[in-house]
């Protein structure tokens, strides 16, 4: 089954996530995890400024351990990116991916695609994911995970992928 995306373009909206400004904290819960401090989403970059063209078609980037147990059960976890594609070839796209390195899986449900009609700035969104132990999960145990953008059709010298940012928001 295919994944719901969200996409948002940021060139011709004001409508933008929360990335920091409303003073969200986290504070040790004194078990060596961490809890919320307000219900302001947070946003934990990954990844930023990847740049694919026709001499390299796919990167992996941006590791770093992640938990999800470290959050209250009503957060809920979204793998989000701002992309867009560039050229002349007309038919390239992109696929950005959140992998757990640990386990060797992609996450379900967090993979998000960037067509050629993506040519500014554009934010993509998954639905919300799974949490838990099973296979393709967002891992309740400290996993390492990290971005995969992988390139399609990137055939004309003018062809390119451009990742600003990769980001997880806990809500």
């Amino acid at each position: 089954m295919a994944a719901h995306t969200q996409k948002h373009d940021l060139a011709s909206s004001t409508d933008h996530e929360n990335s920091g400004s409303d003073g969200e904290v986290l504070r040790s819960n004194g078990s060596g995890g961490q809890a919320w401090s307000n219900s302001a989403p947070q946003t934990i970059v990954m990844a930023y400024e990847l740049l694919l063209d026709q001499t390299v078609a796919s990167m992996s980037k941006g590791q770093m351990g992640f938990n999800a147990g470290d959050y209250p059960v009503s957060m809920s976890f979204k793998f989000n990116c701002v992309g867009w594609l560039g050229g002349t070839g007309g038919n390239q796209s992109a696929t950005v991916k959140l992998k757990n390195v640990t386990d060797a899986e992609y996450v379900t449900g967090a993979s998000l695609s960037i067509t050629n009609t993506d040519t500014s700035e554009t934010e993509f969104r998954s639905s919300a994911l799974t949490v838990g132990s099973g296979a393709g999960n967002l891992k309740d145990t400290r996993k390492i995970y990290e971005v995969e953008v992988l390139g399609s059709n990137l055939d004309d010298t003018t062809d390119f992928v451009q990742v600003g940012t990769a980001y997880i928001t806990v809500e």
